[in-house]
């Protein structure tokens, strides 16, 4: 180091002073970057918390309502020529369920709220409604087209028990996913897309182009959270925008809620930010190089022009004087050496 030359050293120098001015910006710009993504996540996440709450909650209403229907005395009663009344005043009350119908374990129809209703079911959903049944407790089944609307419906199931307590029929109730997702998704964040998917990765909800993506399977890139309950994700979504987002299941369906922000609105306040600081950092160390550079270049050239001198008067040119220029303590060593150079030209 001590080989180099004044401007070479004061570069040198101003370069080590500058390289931790520039991390402590460059470092800034990845915490303030690396924030923003946190940030996305846990807002998506909140919203997906949000929504499978939301769901849960309605599955358990649902739960309850046909849990009451079940235990009238008249469906219990399993007679086809006294249907219970609030078979068929029910669905009016509850848009998003499409119809309430009374179906023996083999899926033979007992009662129904539709004008015309199949009367068996087919073996796949009969077989699916009959399990739910037997388990004993309320389940959604089944995601499939409803019969009565053409669109993506969810079955669900509640067992009813004969006059002898032994599970020998269901109430199916399909719930209009589309009407449910208006009513679920109406309230969310401008900037949150939610998405809700079936364990067999089909878009059930979704808050935004709906009808679009309704029954669609999920992109490959989100599939991959089925191993898991809750997470984070980072990836593309059906319409093929980078996002950023967060997914939850819901306990009572397991289907999946999977919330997620656009990267250019996450990120694009902190992308000025990080560009800035980014900005900052290299024009702090091109000012630190360049002025030590031109700093140098003063002392250097002044030294310069008195070793010239000096060299000149060394080989008997005593008129040679160096010109006044850099520094201040640099003019007055040169002022000095001129005068010592008068001194030896006065006395010849």
């Amino acid at each position: 180091m001590l080989s180099l030359g004044v401007r070479a050293q004061l570069v040198g120098l101003a370069v080590v002073c500058a390289i931790p001015g520039v991390l402590g910006l460059g470092l800034f710009a990845v915490n303030t970057w690396n924030g923003a993504i946190d940030t996305a996540h846990v807002r998506s996440q909140a919203v997906a918390t949000r929504v499978a709450s939301s769901l849960d909650r309605g599955f358990n209403e649902y739960s309850y309502l046909l849990g009451q229907l079940a235990n009238r005395p008249a469906v219990r009663a399993l007679n086809a020529s006294a249907c219970d009344p609030l078979i068929r005043e029910y669905p009016p009350l509850h848009p998003e369920l499409t119809a309430i119908t009374l179906r023996d374990l083999d899926s033979n129809l007992i009662c129904t709220s539709l004008a015309n209703a199949t009367k068996t079911l087919g073996p796949k959903e009969a077989g699916l409604a009959a399990d739910g049944a037997r388990s004993g407790a309320f389940k959604v089944v089944a995601v499939a087209r409803g019969e009565v609307s053409g669109r993506t419906v969810a079955r669900m199931v509640q067992p009813v028990k004969n006059a002898q307590g032994v599970i020998a029929a269901q109430l199916l109730a399909p719930l209009d996913l589309r009407i449910y997702g208006d009513r679920i998704l109406s309230d969310l964040p401008e900037s949150i897309v939610v998405s809700v998917f079936d364990t067999e990765g089909t878009i059930l909800m979704r808050s935004r182009s709906a009808r679009a993506w309704d029954g669609r399977p999920v992109p490959a890139a989100l599939w991959k959270v089925q191993d898991r309950r809750e997470g984070r994700v980072r990836a593309e979504d059906v319409e093929g925008v980078p996002r950023i987002g967060a997914y939850v299941t819901v306990p009572a369906s397991h289907w999946i809620v999977a919330a997620s922000m656009s990267e250019a609105e996450a990120l694009g306040p902190h992308r000025v930010a990080t560009m800035l600081a980014a900005s900052a950092a290299l024009l702090c160390f091109f000012v630190a190089v360049l002025a030590a550079w031109f700093i140098g270049r003063n002392v250097s050239v002044s030294i310069e022009r008195l070793i010239e001198v000096t060299g000149r008067v060394m080989s008997g040119g005593t008129s040679a004087r160096a010109a006044e220029g850099g520094p201040r303590e640099i003019r007055k060593l040169i002022r000095c050496l001129n005068g010592v150079f008068d001194r030896i030209d006065a006395r010849k």
